[in-house]
Formats: C-alpha cells, structure tokens, sequence
C-alpha cells in the first residue's frame, strides 16, 4: 500500500501480558460478531487531528498507521476511540538503512500508554518470501495480546490466487484483509480490464477465507494521487462500499482519510478540511453500518452478476461473476430479474447469504458509477430493477439502510413483481419469510 521508509523510538518497559481463557480457532468470527461492522480510516498524517470530525463521518475505530505518532495518538485517545495499530518490521532494506522496529518493545508501550487498542495490522502487503517473518510477529503479539485482532494486508502478486491461499496458510491471520484500487488512472472511463480485475480479486480473497473459516475485510479506494488515482465520486464511492458487503466483506477500511502524501488528499485536503468525498463518506457509512450489522452474522453462498438486457457487454466476464439465472442458488424464490432503465454501463449485483439458522437473504446492488461530481452523484446514477418471485411470495422484508430497520414491502401483483430503485453504487438487504433480521 504504502513505499516509504520510517523509524520510531524504542520504548524499554517492563510488561506482564494479561491472560484469557483459551484463545478460540474462530475468534475472528466471534470478533466480528461481537463489535459493530468496522469502518475506519487509515490515518497517516503527522499532524494534530480532529477526531470530531473524523467521528461524524461514521468512522467506529482508527487505523493508526504510525501509532508511535503523538500527535496522532493523544487527541485520539481524548475520545475514547478504539484503535488498530500498523506493525512494521525489520526487513533487507531496513538493515541496510539502519533503522530498527521491534514489536516487542512497541506494542507494550503504546498499549500501556494509549488505552482502546483492539488489535494490530502487521507489516502491510508482505511478499511471499516476507510471510514467514510476518507470522512470527503475529504470533508473538498473539501470545502476548489474545484478546487483540490479529491480522496482515494482502498484497498484489502474479499468481494472485496462489498467493492469497499461502498469505492465509502461513499467517493463520483472524481475518483476512486485502486492497485492490479500481480508479487506478485518471481516466474518465472504467476500462473492461480493470473491471475485470478488481471483481476476480474481491472473489478470490472471498473464496479464500471462507475456505479459511475466516471473516473477510477490504480497503475503499478514497485517494486522489495526482496522476495515478482520481478521487471517487459519490457513486464511485458507494458502489466499493456496496459490492463488498454484496461479497460478505464484514469490516472496510478507507485509504486514505487525511492528507497523507504531498498532492494527494484523502478524506481531508491539505489544510485538514473536508474533501469533496467525506461529505459522500459521512452519509454512506451509516447506511454501511446499518446493513453490516445484519452481514456480520451471516455467511455468503453466492454472487452474481444481475441478467443485462439485450444488446448490452456484460459488465464483468461472465468467467469471473456468473449471471444470475432462476434457481441457482437453493430456496431462491425470485424467477425474473430486469432492469428497467437498460443501458451501457447500467448493471447490477445479487448477492446471496444464509444466517446459522439457515434462513436466506439476497441482496441487490446497482452498479452504474460515473467519475464526475455532478453525473457521479447518486441521484444521477440511479436505477430501477423489477423483481418477479414465486406466486407464494406476496412480500418481502428490507432492512431499511437508513434507519436500520426492517421494513415489510408487499407485493401487490405477483405476475408483475417489485419494483425496486437504488442511487448509484448502493445495495439494500432483503429477506423473504419474516422481517427478523439475523444481528438486528
């Protein structure tokens, strides 16, 4: 995620780590389960920070990148906010540079000096010959802290599938946590490629964890690097959002939320005001919440791409998100999905999930983004789909995004189904049967 070289003090302190019972091979699960769909930023900047206003954009932790930073740490620990610390360690590069990080003086000194961490991230996007020393340094903390969330950040590689499966194999990390940016250049357009390439990475790391057993988390793309990334829209910004909690991701991080790198703001601009896009972050990320609420305890069994109407490219190869067909996924009761204003770029995502009770959900995103200020907004990227089940549905429950509550939608005509519009790049829940909503 991030190339640079940086050094911090050496605490010397003298620490007892405190015990718990046993430590559980599903913590992670139990983890998620037990804390509010986590939405954080990742905060760089050396600079004294608002955490008022980091807070009103729905942020529930903080990433703290440097967490050696006081000018980070103590307005953050003044609000009570719980925190994940970022872990470097000693790599080639380091010993030639001179600059040493040991976890085993850091971590219990952070710990001990600023209370409210949760759990550590070590040692971002770790290459294939840097996991076996990135485990050892989960494990020690692990050992130490068996209450902390442990985990690492998966990196690109060429095998990128390959890689994922020994990123978890050899971490035996509590959740799995990756990024993979979409808006890679300041083109206006979203190339088929890179498309492409960002569902079949979201898919891979799905597969991978639930293979694993593990809960799975991303990073949102909300940079703007001058020449490299373009910062999101409103519907950019959404459809990230939404197309993980489709996936089942139950935890999202952005990159960036201040302003971290020289021509390159995040949530913040240079001057730590607001950006354009945490205007669109403090809105979406508590509608995010509200339906993760409900994702944290439940487990996906299937994601498709919404049937596109004739004459429209796919969005994504069929060979990476298979279209959704009637009866493709057990007890399903829809048998016609359209969508009514058809056209390029106009398309959407059916997720599926079942709850330990073996009750199932599906939820529906639209998919149409545009770049622009003005076009991009969610309004202006709007969609309609028709929804068509089973005669014997006459209605469905949403779990109503804004509110967090479930809401009965009946269906008056069963011949001509439910009509359903979602603002640009954003999903709601559904569930047929009753309006108890697993986490709700």
């Amino acid at each position: 995620m991030i190339g640079a070289a940086w050094s911090f003090p050496l605490f010397v302190v003298s620490f007892t780590a405190g015990c718990s019972a046993d430590r559980p091979e599903d913590f992670g699960r139990r983890w998620v389960r037990s804390h509010p769909y986590t939405l954080m930023g990742l905060c760089l900047n050396d600079e004294t920070h608002d955490f008022l206003l980091y807070k009103a954009a729905g942020f529930n932790h903080v990433l703290a990148w440097k967490p050696w930073r006081e000018a980070l740490m103590e307005p953050m620990a003044g609000h009570n906010l719980t925190w994940f610390g970022n872990i470097p360690w000693i790599t080639p590069d380091d010993e030639r540079t001179g600059i040493k990080r040991d976890h085993t003086t850091l971590v219990p000194a952070l710990t001990r000096k600023y209370s409210g961490n949760v759990g550590w991230l070590v040692n971002d996007e770790p290459t294939r010959d840097e996991l076996n020393a990135t485990a050892e340094v989960m494990e020690w903390i692990r050992g130490q802290y068996p209450d902390a969330l442990i985990f690492s950040n998966l990196g690109a590689d060429l095998d990128y599938s390959a890689h994922a499966q020994r990123f978890l194999q050899t971490l035996e990390p509590d959740v799995m946590m990756y990024d993979s940016y979409p808006f890679n250049s300041i083109k206006a357009t979203w190339d088929q490629p890179d498309r492409d390439k960002w569902f079949a990475r979201a898919g891979m790391v799905r597969k991978a964890a639930m293979s694993a057993g593990v809960p799975y988390w991303a990073f949102a793309q909300s940079i703007d690097r001058s020449g490299e990334k373009r910062l999101s829209s409103e519907s950019n910004l959404r459809m990230q959002l939404f197309v993980y909690l489709t996936y089942g991701y139950t935890g999202q991080a952005y990159f960036i939320y201040d302003y971290g790198f020289k021509n390159a703001p995040g949530l913040l601009d240079e001057k730590r005001r607001p950006s354009h896009i945490y205007n669109h972050a403090a809105i979406a990320n508590p509608e995010v919440a509200n339906l993760g609420r409900a994702i944290r305890f439940l487990t996906s069994t299937g994601v498709f791409a919404a049937p596109t109407a004739k004459g429209v490219d796919p969005f994504v190869d069929p060979e990476i998100l298979a279209t959704w067909k009637p009866h493709g996924v057990a007890n399903d009761p829809l048998r016609s999905v359209r969508i009514l204003d058809a056209g390029p770029d106009r398309h959407g995502l059916i997720g599926y999930f079942v709850d330990d009770r073996g009750q199932t959900y599906f939820m529906l995103t639209n998919l149409w983004r545009k770049p622009g200020q003005i076009e991009g907004s969610g309004k202006n990227t709007t969609l309609s789909f028709r929804l068509v089940f089973d005669r014997s549905v006459r209605s469905i429950w949403r779990l109503d995004r804004r509110t967090g509550r479930p809401k009965e939608l009946n269906i008056a005509d069963p011949a001509k189904g439910l009509d359903i519009s979602l603002p640009g790049g954003t999903g709601d829940l559904f569930k047929i049967g009753n309006g108890k909503f697993a986490g709700v």
